[in-house]
Parts: C-alpha cells; sequence; structure tokens
C-alpha cells in the first residue's frame, strides 16, 4: 500500500519557508530552494510513489508495457523497435546524470533498453547481470530527483494559458502545491505532447488543470478529484489489450497522497 513519509510531508511544509513559488508573466517558475535534505525526502516519497519503497523495482518491466522502467520515478526506456503514444524519459535522465558529472554505467548510455523482451529482461536480471544498474539507481536516487525537478520547472513555463496558470498560481498557495505537481508532471507528463494520447484525449497535467474551477478553495482536493477523472477517461479509452482498469486503485491511491499533504497538521519549519 501506498503510503506518504511523515519526514517528507513534513520537509514540503518548510518549503514555503525558504521562498515563495510565482508564475511571471514570461510563464517561467521562481522555484523554492531546496536543502539536501528536502531533496532527498521528495526524492524518497517519489520512490515511495512508484517503487513502493522497494529498491528492486528500480529496474523493473511490466507484463503490460511494451518497455522497462527504471529509476526511482520508472522513467521509460524503449527498445529500438518499440513506439508508444509516450514521451520516453530515461534517456534524457540519463543525459542529465552525465551533465552533472555523474559516472553513468555505460549500457545506460545507449539511446534504446538493450533488452528485446521482458523474458530477456528478467532472465539477466535473475542472473545479476542487472545488479549494477540496480546499485547506481540507488545511489543516485537525489541526482534523479534533480532531473524529475528540472524538468518539472520547464515543463510549467509552457503552460501560457490563463486558466492553467491562475490554477498552477492556486495550487502553489498550498504548502503541498510543490509537491503535486512535480509528482504528477512526472507520472503522467504535462499532457501537451499530442503524441499523448487515446482517441484525442490526453491525461497529464494540462487535462487535469482544465478539469478544475479556476476559483476554486481547495486546490489539492480540486487536482485530486480532476486527475481520478482524466485517469478514469484514460482507462476507458485505451486499448483493451492493455487491460489499463487494473491500474486504477494504485493510481487513486497515489492521489491520495496528495491530500494527505496538503491536510497535514504539520507546521512549516523555522527558517533557522
Amino acid at each position: 500500500m501506498m503510503r506518504v513519509l511523515p519526514i517528507v510531508r513534513t520537509r514540503i511544509l518548510g518549503l514555503f519557508a525558504l521562498a515563495s513559488v510565482v508564475l511571471t508573466s514570461a510563464h517561467a517558475t521562481e522555484w523554492p530552494t531546496l536543502s539536501d535534505f528536502e531533496r532527498k525526502s521528495i526524492a524518497e516519497q517519489i520512490f515511495q510513489n512508484e517503487c513502493a519503497g522497494n529498491r528492486d523495482s528500480l529496474v523493473f518491466w511490466s507484463d503490460r508495457e511494451e518497455f522497462p522502467s527504471l529509476g526511482i520515478g520508472h522513467f521509460i526506456w524503449f527498445p529500438s523497435d518499440v513506439d508508444m503514444p509516450f514521451v520516453e524519459s530515461f534517456p534524457t535522465l540519463i543525459e542529465y546524470l552525465v551533465d552533472q558529472n555523474i559516472a553513468v554505467p555505460a549500457i545506460l548510455r545507449s539511446k534504446h533498453a538493450p533488452w528485446r523482451s521482458r523474458e530477456a529482461f528478467y532472465a539477466q536480471k535473475s542472473e545479476g547481470a542487472l545488479d549494477a544498474i540496480e546499485a547506481f539507481l540507488w545511489q543516485s536516487r537525489v541526482a534523479q530527483y534533480g532531473y524529475i525537478e528540472k524538468q518539472a520547472r520547464a515543463n510549467l513555463a509552457e503552460f501560457s494559458d490563463d486558466h492553467s496558470r491562475n490554477v498552477i498560481s492556486r495550487m502553489l498557495t498550498d504548502p503541498g502545491g510543490v509537491y503535486v505537481l512535480v509528482d504528477y508532471l512526472n507520472f503522467k507528463g504535462t499532457g501537451l505532447n499530442p503524441k499523448e494520447r487515446y482517441q484525442e484525449q490526453g491525461w497529464g497535467l494540462y487535462q487535469v488543470l482544465e478539469g478544475m474551477a479556476k476559483d476554486t478553495d481547495n486546490p489539492i482536493r480540486d487536482f485530486r478529484d480532476s486527475a481520478q477523472r482524466v485517469l478514469k477517461r484514460r482507462t476507458e479509452l485505451a486499448p483493451s489489450h492493455r487491460n489499463e482498469e487494473s491500474w486504477l486503485p494504485g493510481w487513486y491511491q497515489r492521489l491520495n497522497t496528495y491530500i494527505e499533504f496538503s491536510e497535514s497538521n504539520d507546521k512549516a519549519l523555522p527558517t533557522k
């Protein structure tokens, strides 16, 4: 069962004692300055969301997907013969880590995932051939969060319509807003990529914001409710062989962590 880590919730609340988050007229986002501890805490929560806190799940291939998912954000990596309507994130993660002067195993620098099938992937995993990859992904958890945060900041700058900018601004007045936006962008993307559609309907942040009232008094709860509707619609429009309905309970659990953050009684941390 997915759970909210208390230490993460407390530190998220402390972010707003450090800096404000503002959408400027140029659509850029001024991001809070996070301490190393806070960055590690958020990374651990995303790891909990994606991997249920299991190190073994850092190297994973779902039996209902055509590609592996690696790292704390389950970044997807396509084999050379796979073309899916999803934004591939693992190669850009590796580019980021290399830019941070982090030594990346050579096998992870390939353009395409080197395993041609899930069976081949797990055969190597059972033999211990992927242990070094798992160890690298475990040791680089905080750096992976750096990539997630960088992507989120860039993604938010893409939202130029008044409704999205207004709702995002209102969300970010709540201490849980940073966590919600960072997590959902990593989880389901911006919703702006026309490739990420089932029957012309997307499921990313844009679609969630579109389903929210501009003048909402409870943006985090409204975000959760809108995201539930968007993801339910996705499962209804998805190709039947993918059986995406079976993922809904886990997706809803993840969305409920947003409410737990926003309704926490924890106080903001002092700045000194």
